[in-house]
């Protein structure tokens, strides 16, 4: 974009933030009481998430706002705040709240009824989520970089 005219370099990035694809930041290094408070409510949208509900969004301090999440996500984003790392006892705390919420694991569209093969599915989804969402998460603010 450096050498596009400045026309179409502000097109380009209009057409980018209103498809979800970048956000604005307000600044380098966010405000530490606005992490702490985007962690509080991100903890807060998990526990809502855990006993049945539907947010599907986290709060980011990094851009000011929030992104979206499903519920899978804002429970694991959650656990690794409270201090759990391992993919499997996220993914067993996750079915945990599903089963105590009356719903289920969902693999293409489609319920898994078998116990066993819904915590490997639910392990799978985690691990990807910690291997692929976590470098978005670090960058967001939404869990601590280091």
């Amino acid at each position: 974009l450096a050498r596009q005219p400045l026309a179409e370099s502000l097109q380009a990035l209009v057409f980018m933030v209103a498809g979800g694809v970048a956000h604005p930041a307000p600044g380098p290094v966010p405000d530490p009481a606005a992490v702490a408070a985007c962690r509080a409510i991100n903890i807060a949208i998990a526990r809502h998430n855990a006993q049945g509900g539907s947010i599907s969004a986290l709060a980011a301090p990094a851009i000011g706002s929030g992104y979206r999440a499903d519920m899978s996500e804002t429970i694991a984003v959650a656990e690794i705040l409270g201090g759990n790392s391992s993919a499997e006892a996220i993914a067993d705390r996750i079915v945990s709240h599903l089963e105590r919420a009356g719903r289920q694991v969902v693999k293409d569209g489609k319920a898994i009824q078998d116990p066993a093969e819904a915590r490997r599915e639910m392990a799978a989804t985690v691990a990807r989520l910690m291997t692929e969402r976590s470098p978005v998460w670090k960058r967001l603010g939404v869990v601590p970089a280091g």
